[in-house]
């Protein structure tokens, strides 16, 4: 039997097949602009422009990105991380030419809540003026055990040594605290003391931490 096709049917599928091949050479456009548009933002991202010439970094009949696109990119991305680890250095550096009076007075005081204030002047603040000059708090919580209390860290304008940490805790064995436990290194040093009334105080330092700063703990149990 034959087959007959009429000049409607070939037009047809002529433009059936030009619709594919139209639309896979869009598909493929679009691909390779969505591409571009991702290197792009990946280059502003990083350095706060588009890569110039972008386009051009992308491969040719893959429609993916070449071997030098792929280079380029390492490049400017291992520049990008040379140039933040000379940056970082070079603010450690002009942080570690600071004076601790410099730091000191740089270091912002925290937030204090409640009682956490009137209740270290009077149990501390002195004590820690008469070694250290002045003292701000930097990390307060919002009370500690016992019916009263605080826990805080100072800061003071200088760096805390174990001979000053001890003249600080005599100061309060001074006062009739008594140690119940005391370690002291040229580095580190804790010392806990109770008193009579339930009172207790826990004065602690690291230089490993904070090399200007003193945490201490105080409660009152019934």
């Amino acid at each position: 039997m034959e087959t007959k096709s009429n000049k409607k049917t070939i037009t047809i599928v002529v433009i059936v097949l030009a619709a594919a091949i139209i639309g896979s050479g869009a598909y493929y456009g679009y691909n390779r602009w969505q591409q571009q548009r991702l290197v792009s933002q990946y280059y502003q991202a990083l350095y706060g422009t588009g890569a110039s010439g972008v386009a051009g970094l992308l491969g040719g009949g893959t429609g993916g990105l070449s071997a030098d696109a792929i280079k380029a990119m390492a490049d400017l991305q291992a520049e990008e991380e040379a140039k933040q680890e000379a940056e970082d250095a070079a603010d450690e550096a002009e942080e570690a030419a600071k004076t601790p009076k410099q730091k000191y007075n740089e270091a912002e005081a925290a937030y204090l809540s409640g009682n956490v204030s009137p209740l270290f002047d009077q149990v501390a603040r002195s004590d820690v003026e008469a070694i250290f000059g002045e003292c701000k708090i930097i990390v307060s919580t919002i009370g500690y055990f016992g019916t009263e209390g605080f826990a805080v860290q100072i800061m003071v304008p200088e760096k805390v040594t174990a001979e000053s940490f001890d003249k600080l805790t005599q100061r309060f064995t001074a006062q009739g605290y008594v140690s119940s436990y005391g370690e002291i290194t040229n580095d580190s040093g804790i010392m806990m003391l109770v008193k009579d009334d339930g009172a207790s105080l826990t004065l602690s330092f690291d230089v490993d931490g904070d090399e200007q700063g003193i945490t201490i703990m105080y409660s009152v149990n019934e």
